[in-house]
């Protein structure tokens, strides 16, 4: 056995490292840095292009199935929770933003800023043009945008002329890191992008895998990509305690708050929309570890038998 160690040992220590090749593939030479411009405004921007997709993703329905409608439903994008903003415990949060275009060839994006707890649906948005290249990154996403706070980012590919519009012919992905220095390096969560309509036709959605308790701390956001505001009932299934409270959330915005200050120990949470009729939103939780700063997130997710949970 001891043979056989020192092989594996040797082998091991004789492991080159991976050597960078040229890529060949359909993506070109890195990008330089991403220009953002202001997006010529009208009243209501942002409503106009959620309509213009939403309309095309109704007629891709008649088309062809369901793979149709995943591919036409996945091109706006949410990022559900960004910052540039101090947080608790001496922490100060930003987030960085990957951007990809999969298209074949240039596509412009139109990105608006959700400021929370804010009615955004005059918000103004910014155009960028992503190439055909490989993925780009930008680091501190909303001081590069000019803002600060916590907020929510949507993310619509638009057509190159002057008057944007919805680009049908498009796809697009994003991914973003919500970091805070540490005492040893950053320590980050992330968040993936997610599409609106995730939960749009979805009664209640539930957000596992947190905790609170004396060294742990829990947020709950929801976001409303609605033209009205919008209430959420918030249940919290924890280990020793069961609690209820509401996220109001105006329109195209979201709104994070902390949990009722109670031990529940591992949780997790079960978000409900008070409206009846079908809307787009995102809930999240994320938990944060207020000794070492560490953190992490979960979205709310389908509940496929909503009779598994009861509150009593």
């Amino acid at each position: 056995m001891r043979q056989y160690a020192i092989a594996l040992a040797t082998l091991f220590l004789f492991i080159a490292p991976a050597q960078a090749v040229e890529a060949q593939g359909r993506f070109g030479p890195a990008t330089e840095k991403i220009r953002f411009e202001p997006l010529d405004w009208s009243p209501g921007q942002i409503s106009q292009l959620t309509q213009q997709a939403r309309a095309h993703q109704v007629a891709s329905k008649g088309v062809e199935g369901s793979a149709v409608v995943a591919e036409s439903s996945g091109q706006i994008i949410v990022i559900a929770a960004v910052a540039n903003t101090p947080g608790g415990f001496g922490s100060f949060f930003t987030s960085d933003l990957t951007l990809v275009n999969l298209s074949d060839g240039p596509q412009d994006i139109a990105i608006f800023y959700l400021a929370r707890g804010q009615d955004n649906r005059n918000a103004t948005g910014v155009r960028a043009t992503l190439e055909d290249a490989p993925p780009i990154t930008i680091e501190n996403i909303l001081a590069e945008l000019g803002q600060t706070g916590v907020g929510s980012l949507y993310i619509v590919p638009i057509t190159s002329d002057a008057n944007a519009a919805f680009d049908p012919v498009s796809s697009i992905d994003a991914y973003s890191r919500l970091l805070t220095p540490g005492d040893e390096g950053e320590l980050s969560q992330s968040f993936p992008a997610i599409y609106p309509d995730y939960l749009e036709f979805e009664t209640e959605a539930l957000a596992l895998g947190h905790r609170q308790d004396q060294n742990f701390r829990v947020n709950a956001g929801a976001v409303n990509l609605s033209e009205t505001a919008q209430n959420f009932l918030v249940t919290v299934f924890g280990e020793s305690e069961l609690a209820e409270f509401v996220i109001t959330v105006p329109p195209f915005s979201m709104n994070q708050i902390a949990i009722p200050a109670v031990s529940f120990g591992a949780l997790s949470l079960l978000f409900e929309p008070e409206s009846s009729a079908a809307f787009e939103w995102i809930g999240y939780a994320a938990s944060n570890d207020n000794r070492s700063g560490d953190s992490w997130s979960s979205f709310a997710a389908v509940v496929a038998d909503p009779s598994a949970f009861t509150k009593q």
